[in-house]
């Protein structure tokens, strides 16, 4: 059965392998059991230490973008400022307090839009995740580090 499952996640992997979909762990490919939690890790954390020390900087294009990208995808809306203004604080919110984890730093985006949702609700056609996904995105690609893609661009 290990065997089966083998061959169908290289198969998955071989067929996916130029969309970067993707990533096989080298332990999955061996017998080698691993026992230890922190070996067994999924997900690698995206560290924010390698932008600017300047947060302020970083927060306001952040927000630029999303906003650039809120009204490129819809249409331009005093919604998509206030949402943009969001991700900054919440950008700048976690930056002071030392945080560095873009996972971190993703999540408080969208619980702080989240939180705050009645502001936008009436007007807005995307959730916080979206917006949360985006900035990560965005974030990624500042730091040169390859994401998942939610978005095909980033303005």
């Amino acid at each position: 059965m290990q065997s089966i499952f083998i061959f169908v996640l290289c198969l998955t992997a071989l067929v996916l392998h130029s969309s970067h979909a993707w990533t096989i762990s080298p332990h999955l490919l061996t017998n080698r059991r691993i026992s230890t939690p922190t070996a067994r890790a999924m997900v690698q954390s995206v560290s924010l230490e390698t932008l600017s020390d300047n947060h302020e900087e970083i927060a306001s294009e952040l927000s630029g973008s999303v906003q650039r990208w809120l009204d490129a995808e819809w249409m331009e809306q005093e919604v998509h400022v206030r949402m943009a203004e969001s991700c900054k604080r919440s950008y700048l919110d976690c930056r002071e307090r030392g945080e560095a984890d873009l996972m971190a730093v993703m999540v408080q985006v969208a619980d702080d839009l989240t939180e705050n949702w009645r502001q936008y609700d009436k007007d807005a056609f995307v959730n916080a995740w979206d917006v949360s996904n985006y900035v990560s995105d965005y974030l990624s690609a500042k730091t040169g580090i390859e994401g998942c893609e939610c978005s095909s661009t980033i303005h």
